[in-house]
């Protein structure tokens, strides 16, 4: 197959006239026809893009093709100028670098006992095809895979392939009501990197994308009952979301659309392309989608509040948290798994330009479901993952979450003149609003980033849950009144 015939491309480091030549090419330096001395960092090589509606091969060479395709595993060097054909093939990927998404085949690229991060990593590890249990998912499979070769055989859009995915992968995301699954838009400040060395300028832009799937935790409303209350629903109130993101002290974003609380913590992004379409975009959209449903989650994990101690974590393993990522490449998938650590040393920890933590995404799985094997192992690690979102992932959050909603019922009423603890600003001593107050209540500091319209109507939603918290308390407060009476209320009672 010509797809897997590779092109070098190779980037000279330039340098002024050298005391010592010998000294120099021991070094690996050489000198140029004009002049010049310099020596080659690098040798990337090129594998040619593979359209599967032009590719002629067996099954097994084109996913091989597509893997070489993939992902390159040469990472970002900040202090070099990379040269317009360099950038042209791998400048998305550097760019993302710099902001602090890598992609790696496995881990062993970093040093793990660094990192200090449990994860989970689904396997087939006591797993047998031909187990009976297996009768159920290989039917599943094979169902998947018949779909699969029929888009294929009628070379169908990026729209076929994402609908039966949804039906023949997901389906048990889409049935379970712990869970959502949705093409749903997520908001992000998209970090702006320089023109040739790939590093981040300081500047940043919203942007607002929407991947072809996300998998999130799913919320209701106030007064939806549930099949098991067991289950701590409790903080997956959307009123009492609301009130996490829209307090000026908290301001936690839950639904990766802003001002919403539907689809609550991410933890899988799911991107689709059809027969004509890029896998290697594929792969970096939906690592841009995890990457933000990662700081979300990082956030979560932080001791409450706008103070200092809010840059810790809730407790000592409140970094085990983690995302994953599907794509989808006509019927080739890959599976992912991705942390989110600070930049080790061996990663240019600390050097301008570059972001202070990094996103780390590793392949677990890559095949094509056309055959009901590769179907059925790929149906073996979603359903461990949905086991593992509806159970660890899930109780994670919800421990992590009443911290949280804990902080806010403390602090909802209290201190609406300030969205800073550690204000200088004298005050008498801290006050409950008025209704007649919540004309003037602050947002978070997140609301500052959105259009006027938006923020209008966070501001009136704003409004109206401090007002139903008042009256709530006047209410309350008339209740417990009238149960337990101030000390001489309850004496005149007595006398007379």
């Amino acid at each position: 197959m010509d797809q897997n015939n590779p092109t070098i491309a190779q980037q000279a480091c330039g340098m002024e006239e050298p005391e010592d030549e010998d000294k120099m090419r021991a070094d690996g330096w050489f000198q140029t026809r004009d002049g010049r001395w310099g020596r080659i960092v690098d040798v990337l090589i090129e594998h040619r893009k593979v359209n599967l509606q032009g590719s002629v091969g067996m099954g097994g060479e084109l996913a091989a093709a597509i893997d070489k395709n993939y992902g390159d595993l040469r990472w970002l060097q900040p202090h070099i100028e990379y040269k317009p054909s360099m950038l042209r093939h791998w400048g998305d990927d550097l760019a993302d670098n710099a902001r602090g998404i890598y992609y790696a085949d496995d881990l062993r690229a970093i040093d793990k006992s660094k990192l200090r991060i449990e994860i989970f990593v689904p396997s087939f590890d006591g797993i047998d095809w031909n187990e009976r249990t297996q009768k159920r998912r290989r039917k599943r499979a094979l169902t998947a895979s018949s779909n699969a070769l029929q888009n294929g055989m009628w070379k169908r859009s990026e729209f076929a392939w994402d609908a039966d995915a949804r039906n023949d992968i997901f389906g048990t995301f889409r049935h379970d009501s712990r869970l959502d699954m949705d093409k749903h838009e997520y908001n992000a400040l998209l970090k702006e990197t320089h023109p040739t060395r790939c590093t981040l300028t300081g500047n940043r832009r919203l942007v607002k994308r929407t991947p072809d799937g996300t998998f999130a935790l799913s919320t209701h409303e106030k007064d939806y009952i549930y099949i098991k209350p067991s289950l701590d629903v409790g903080v997956f109130r959307q009123d009492r979301l609301e009130r996490l993101l829209l307090h000026p002290k908290c301001g936690l974003i839950s639904d990766p659309k802003w001002g919403q609380t539907k689809m609550v913590f991410p933890f899988g992004v799911y991107e689709a392309k059809g027969w004509a379409g890029d896998h290697r975009e594929a792969r970096r959209q939906a690592c841009a989608g995890a990457h933000r449903y990662l700081n979300m989650l990082d956030l979560l994990a932080r001791i409450p509040g706008t103070s200092a101690k809010s840059e810790r974590y809730q407790t000592e393993r409140s970094h085990d948290f983690q995302a994953f990522v599907f794509t989808s490449y006509g019927a080739h998938w890959h599976v992912l798994v991705g942390i989110k650590h600070p930049r080790l040393p061996e990663q240019y920890a600390g050097v301008e330009g570059l972001s202070k933590d990094i996103t780390l995404f590793r392949k677990i799985w890559s095949g094509s479901i056309e055959s009901q094997r590769g179907a059925w192992e790929l149906l073996v690690l979603v359903d461990q993952i949905r086991r593992w979102a509806v159970t660890t992932f899930r109780d994670f959050v919800i421990q992590h979450l009443k911290a949280w909603h804990e902080y806010c019922d403390a602090n909802y009423l209290e201190d609406w003149d300030t969205d800073d603890e550690n204000s200088k600003k004298p005050q008498a001593k801290k006050r409950k609003r008025e209704v007649s107050d919540a004309g003037d209540v602050r947002l978070p500091k997140w609301c500052k980033l959105v259009d006027e319209p938006l923020r209008r109507k966070m501001m009136n939603q704003e409004k109206e849950s401090l007002m139903k918290t008042l009256k709530q308390e006047k209410e309350w407060r008339s209740i417990i009144g009238r149960v337990f009476p101030p000390p001489s209320t309850a004496a005149n009672g007595s006398t007379r």
